[in-house]
């Protein structure tokens, strides 16, 4: 945050896109990969939000939006870690939203389902066909699917817009 404000003088968005996973039935996870999935996807997104908001508060405002998942609110088997932190990441978009709203700073949350990326290819080595067959339109996203709906929540036109979840 620091960096964008000396060189653009403030900062007018944050997008909080970290994210791993690690497959393991609940009985045989690691606490260390707990911890990883953890502190990557939900305890970062919190430290990074808290820093920009900061900064966006002393400017009078900003957006901020978290990219969760399809698990915010589906349970996924052997991603207890996952499904957890992005559970939280929506809690913590609705709280930031209640609390930050009074500075003239919007949070929301964009939570995709499948979508294909470099890590997500790892998973299954037909990972669209697998996925597409139960997607409401029958196949998977890409990223640019989710870029557009970050624009549109960044954009003047979801102004008053805050506290929500796009899935």
């Amino acid at each position: 945050v620091q960096t964008v404000v000396e060189h653009f003088g403030r900062i007018d968005l944050l997008v909080n896109n970290a994210g791993t996973q690690v497959w393991a039935p609940l009985l045989e996870l690691s606490e260390a990969d707990w911890d990883l999935v953890i502190d990557t996807n939900l305890k970062g997104c919190f430290l990074c939000t808290q820093a920009a908001a900061r900064q966006m508060r002393q400017q009078g405002g900003g957006g901020i939006i978290n990219i969760g998942s399809g698990c915010n609110k589906v349970p996924f088997p052997e991603l207890v870690s996952y499904t957890a932190s992005k559970g939280g990441i929506e809690m913590l978009t609705k709280v930031s939203a209640l609390e930050l709203g009074p500075f003239g700073i919007r949070v929301n949350c964009v939570a995709p389902g499948a979508i294909e990326v470099e890590r997500t290819k790892l998973e299954r080595a037909d990972y669209a066909g697998t996925w597409s067959r139960i997607t409401p339109l029958r196949r998977i996203g890409t990223p640019a699917d989710i870029g557009q709906t970050v624009v549109l929540l960044a954009s003047p036109e979801a102004s008053f817009i805050t506290g929500q979840t796009v899935g």
